[in-house]
């Protein structure tokens, strides 16, 4: 074999090797048992970003929050049973929007709670100062709670944007 051929054939053999070699976080979760699940786990966490890191962590949370309240899936066994089929087979980015939907529609059934809680108490009337009192005070902690929920609401929202970018 004449040296430019081998050069050819060794710069050929590198390029198809790097055409499948994506960032870690374009490898798709492999989430057939707990163990494997795991080693892609942190291997996908130690190629993120900071901010990307503590997303992914928290939407693996979100999507078992949404598991243990969505499913029939009882016991922690069976909602991380549950957990690996939803998640097997997804790259860290789309398992990131996954449970950052899961964490919207969470965090809209308890802003749409708050606020309905807040719209019913802020009508009420009371008849003596003492009991207006403790209605003011319910009321105020009603509209903290939906403020906090619309601050929420927000950030998650501004994070979804992020990551579908």
């Amino acid at each position: 074999m004449s040296i430019p051929l081998v050069r050819l054939t060794s710069a050929a053999l590198l390029s198809i090797t790097l055409a499948g070699c994506g960032p870690a976080t374009d490898d798709k979760a492999n989430a057939r048992n707990a163990t494997e699940y795991g080693i892609w786990s942190s291997t996908t966490l130690e190629h993120l970003p900071p901010d990307d890191a503590r997303l992914f962590q928290q939407a693996q949370q979100e999507i078992k929050l949404s598991i243990m309240a969505h499913s029939a899936a009882t016991g922690s066994e069976a909602i991380d049973q549950e957990f690996l089929a939803k998640v097997d087979g997804l790259t860290a980015h789309q398992l990131m929007i996954l449970g950052l939907q899961d964490r919207l529609q969470r965090l809209q059934s308890e802003h749409d709670e708050a606020k309905q809680l807040y719209d019913q108490n802020s009508k009420l009337i009371t008849r003596n100062a003492a009991s207006a009192a403790v209605l003011a005070s319910r009321v105020n902690e009603d509209k903290q709670r939906v403020d906090k929920s619309d601050a929420q609401l927000a950030a998650t929202r501004a994070d979804l944007d992020r990551i579908k970018k």
